[in-house]
């Protein structure tokens, strides 16, 4: 058995709409799910920005996680460590965490 992951791509616009449009349509969730090829989970996670902003809320699609950058060590101290580090070239990095 494999022990790779399978990779599924974040849906497209297009393939979140037909899925909505196909639910409307039918008001099948496995049908719409089959037609768009998507999970039932995948229209779940979407159904509630459906219902609060309609196709606009499909539109687009945010990343998850923390902003890029946010996690970012502030310049002071990175300026403190250098300036540690220059005066104590034998401390290793924990004690220079600490």
């Amino acid at each position: 058995m494999n022990s790779n992951r399978t990779y599924f791509p974040p849906t497209t616009p297009q393939q979140r709409k037909l899925l909505f449009e196909t639910w409307q349509a039918t008001g099948n969730v496995v049908a719409a799910c089959h037609t768009a090829h998507v999970g039932r989970g995948t229209f779940y996670r979407w159904k509630a920005r459906f219902e609060a902003a309609g196709y606009p809320g499909l539109e687009r699609y945010d990343a998850k996680g923390p902003a890029k950058g946010s996690g970012q060590t502030p310049a002071a101290v990175q300026q403190k460590v250098i300036e540690l580090h220059a005066a104590h070239g034998d401390w290793g990095k924990q004690r220079l965490a600490g």
